[in-house]
């Protein structure tokens, strides 16, 4: 575990940051401070490659969308590569609102690919 995340549970390995979301239900007005803190700390501690594990979340509202494009700047900026796992219910309203052409997500049970930055990319 990296010390110092307010609810971002993370692990770290070489250039590999992994951060999960412990939470089966996220609404932004509860989480946006601490999500602020949490990401802008991810960016500036990451190196090459974030996997944000979103598998226990089955339920966010439209601001952590916000958020989570956010971050996806932050670490663009920074050439770092972010992938977003999620259970096959978030990735379906990611396909939905079409964020799964902006990110790379994986699904939970492996079974899809996203088509992030325009192109199709098997995970």
């Amino acid at each position: 575990m990296i010390a110092g995340y307010r609810i971002l549970q993370t692990l770290q390995h070489d250039d590999l940051i992994i951060a999960a979301l412990p939470f089966s239900k996220i609404l932004g007005n509860e989480f946006n401070q601490s999500l602020d803190e949490d990401y802008e700390r991810l960016i500036q501690q990451a190196s090459r490659r974030v996997v944000l594990d979103l598998r226990q979340v089955e339920f966010i509202d439209g601001s952590f969308f916000t958020k989570l494009l956010e971050l996806r700047r932050g670490l663009i900026e920074r050439s770092i590569r972010l992938t977003v796992k999620m259970s096959s219910n978030l990735a379906e309203v990611a396909r939905v609102t079409k964020l799964d052409q902006l990110l790379e997500v994986v699904v939970s049970d492996g079974s899809t690919c996203s088509k992030a930055a325009g192109r199709e990319t098997v995970l």
